[in-house]
């Protein structure tokens, strides 16, 4: 059997459920494309999974426990005593160079000795920079999950440089890719000749399934950060143009006026709060599937992502998605249909229009809504992209094993 170590992050009730923590505040579930990649891979005969996440208020600063012959490995991040991270105007991890996430993750690795290391991601260096160090002696697969360079139009902070020189090492210092269509291109602009294995990260089939259909209570849902890259300005610029051919118009946005003042400002100094339901973050997906059941259309405004997973959520549960063209979006039409509405970026006024269209039009509703969930269910799948993920681990193992054969 052999050992496979995924270096990511993910948050959700189940790791908290293990931990021993000083303080048990969580901002509900993050990063759930590894657990629904991990459901694959329990008690598996080939492959001995290990998992190494950080986490804040740890007691200790390592702990570990197997459930389903998945092995996790939890450690500590930020300051060590405290159980937080360092505060921005003390950024020890940057000035060190992540030294102690390093040290504790390469403890972890000769703890398990793997066959494989399988990073989830450039854009964190709090666990990618320990790659840079495992190189040569490990073969590393590389999972695209978006690019941070791309967030520097809208921040240039210290940190967003930080992460960015460390995404641009990874990139140029790393052989073996996998991810979407869109960052294929990407990764090959940089890094010409490296293996590349398309992979989507997989919705939970499984609690796809168990959502029921619901009454259509929202006209339009808006489910993303309220900040202008991810476009929630537009989006309710979309819904000022849309309220004035439907009075009873109902916008749903997942979070909470608090997240963002200047958002809930502009929403009343535009006159738009009757129209504007806000139905706060939910601690699990369920809550947040039942909302895709419940409305309408999803409008994914957004400036800078590579595929939202939340594009990938709607059309499998049956909501329309217009988006504009951005990152890897497009490719989601890549099969010569219209399986998400997409219109060129910054053109709300275009959204809107497709938005009015496909209000008024139920059967157009329908029959984008029924080619999105066919070609979801067989791109998006756990089956079709676990199989990708499985045939990159034999194919890098091997030709590591014959490597040190002829050494």
């Amino acid at each position: 059997m052999k050992r496979v170590l995924w270096l990511c992050t993910f948050d959700n009730v189940e790791k908290m459920r293990h931990l021993k923590c000083w303080s048990m505040r969580s901002s509900g579930e993050r990063g759930q494309w590894i657990p629904n990649l991990l459901s694959a891979f329990k008690d598996d005969p080939e492959w001995e999974v290990h998992v190494a996440s950080s986490s804040n208020f740890m007691v200790s600063p390592y702990q570990s426990w197997e459930d389903q012959g998945i092995r996790y490995h939890c450690y500590k991040s930020g300051i060590p005593i405290l159980g937080r991270n360092w505060p921005a105007r003390f950024p020890v991890d940057q000035a060190t160079r992540f030294w102690l996430n390093r040290r504790r993750i390469a403890r972890i690795v000769k703890r398990v000795k793997p066959d494989l290391i399988h990073l989830f991601g450039v854009e964190n260096p709090q666990y990618g920079a320990a790659v840079l160090d495992l190189l040569g002696r490990y073969p590393v697969l590389v999972t695209i999950q978006g690019f941070i360079h791309r967030e520097r139009a809208f921040h240039d902070d210290a940190f967003t440089r930080c992460r960015c020189h460390y995404e641009d090492r990874l990139l140029k210092a790393c052989h073996h890719f996998s991810g979407d269509y869109d960052s294929e291109q990407v990764v090959k602009r940089i890094n010409p000749g490296v293996t590349y294995q398309h992979v989507y990260f997989p919705v939970n089939e499984v609690l796809i399934a168990q959502t029921p259909h619901e009454e259509r209570l929202y006209d339009v849902l808006f489910v993303g950060a309220l900040t202008v890259q991810k476009g929630v300005f537009d989006f309710l610029k979309v819904v000022q143009i849309l309220a004035r051919d439907f009075t009873s118009l109902r916008a749903a946005i997942v979070g909470s006026p608090a997240s963002n003042p200047a958002v809930a400002a502009w929403i009343e100094e535009q006159g738009l709060a009757g129209h504007i339901v806000w139905i706060g973050r939910f601690p699990s997906q369920s809550g947040l599937f039942k909302v895709f059941r419940q409305s309408r259309l999803l409008l994914t405004p957004t400036y800078n992502d590579a595929f939202p997973s939340t594009i990938r959520e709607s059309m499998l549960l049956g909501t329309p998605v217009i988006a504009y063209q951005t990152g890897g979006i497009p490719w989601a039409n890549r099969n010569g249909q219209e399986n998400v509405a997409i219109v060129s970026q910054g053109n709300w006024m275009l959204m809107a229009e497709r938005a009015k269209g496909m209000l008024d039009d139920q059967q157009v509703c329908l029959a984008i809504a029924d080619r999105a969930r066919a070609f979801a269910e067989q791109e998006y799948s756990l089956k079709v992209n676990v199989a990708a993920i499985r045939s990159a681990y034999c194919e890098m193992v091997g030709k590591n094993e014959l490597s040190n054969s002829l050494v």
